[in-house]
């Protein structure tokens, strides 16, 4: 990790024991006393220690096969949290299949496959342009008789997960947000469900709560799920316009947001401007001046209440 440490004052748990570190695009660590996670790792972290990996969704930014795998063989590794198109070989551009996970030596135990809790419900399932669409399969997804039924005010729907989408586990609380935008980049049909993933992470310790959005590219309804609950929204600018980033402000009211996923022009920026089989193509959501982005952004969140902190990547910080 990196050795300075500075202190992020946002009105958050005076004695809190959180430190985050953002290291570039979607890559975010968390760490409380002697425990710590990691979501979307890419070129970053070198080195670090986690419980616990997390991955949102398929693309290369998000899930690099090599990092992701280094991480796993950590002493103090527990699990690997994932959307479901992680699995699958792809020849699709952005696409990065974990294959390390049908190696002979993974236990299969290592990984959960993780789905929403919190999702979108204005739109049937499996409609075009969706991310929680049926990858080739249509409208076949039928609800099994051991899944759950979610409900939205006047309107009852079944839930179409019937898997893992919340989990208690050494000190951290996961609720599994829908990430809306990016389909799943799989090259054959798949039946079933493949919606691409954000989550909600409490760290039971120090009482605070985050909301890693992935990539996600539109605001729904269920965000506000969270609100009321909501620490640190790590929000990646650039991918949403203006209107929905507000919009997702005001669904989540978080305590403070975060913005990740720009190119901070800072030379110490820890992802290089190109990286070997794989380009740099997030810069081009990135705003064209993301610092002025930042500004204008913290002007709206002010007046809700919200704080911005535009955190230095590589650099962590104590709340």
């Amino acid at each position: 990790m990196a050795s300075k440490l500075r202190r992020l004052d946002v009105g958050l748990h005076p004695k809190s024991v959180i430190r985050i570190t953002w290291w570039g695009n979607a890559t975010v660590v968390i760490e409380s006393i002697d425990r710590s996670i990691v979501i979307d790792p890419w070129v970053h972290p070198k080195e670090g220690d986690f419980q616990f990996v997390f991955c949102t969704h398929e693309h290369y930014a998000h899930a690099d096969p090599d990092t992701v795998e280094r991480l796993t063989q950590g002493r103090s590794f527990q699990r690997l949290f994932l959307a479901r198109s992680c699995l699958y070989p792809s020849n699709k551009k952005h696409a990065r299949h974990l294959k390390f996970l049908s190696k002979p030596t993974w236990q299969i135990g290592k990984y959960v496959i993780f789905y929403p809790k919190h999702f979108d419900h204005s739109r049937p399932w499996g409609a075009e342009g969706d991310t929680a669409q049926l990858a080739g399969s249509g409208r076949e997804l039928q609800p099994s008789r051991n899944e759950t039924e979610t409900r939205t005010p006047g309107v009852w729907t079944p839930r179409p997960f019937a898997g893992i989408d919340e989990i208690w586990v050494d000190g951290w609380h996961v609720e599994g947000m829908e990430m809306l935008g990016d389909d799943p980049e799989v090259s054959h049909p798949l039946k079933g469900a493949m919606p691409q993933l954000g989550f909600f992470i409490e760290d039971l310790v120090s009482g605070v709560s985050f909301y890693h959005m992935g990539a996600n590219r539109r605001p729904y309804q269920e965000m506000a799920e969270i609100r009321g609950r909501l620490d640190v929204l790590l929000l990646p600018i650039g991918r949403m316009t203006r209107e929905h980033e507000i919009a997702t402000l005001d669904l989540t009211r978080p305590r403070c947001v975060i913005p990740i996923g720009w190119r901070d022009p800072d030379p110490a920026y820890p992802i290089p401007a190109a990286k070997a089989g794989a380009g740099d193509d997030f810069a081009f959501e990135t705003p064209a001046d993301p610092l002025s982005h930042i500004r204008d952004l913290d002007k709206v969140a002010s007046k809700m209440g919200v704080r911005v902190a535009a955190i230095k990547g590589g650099i962590p910080y104590r709340f």
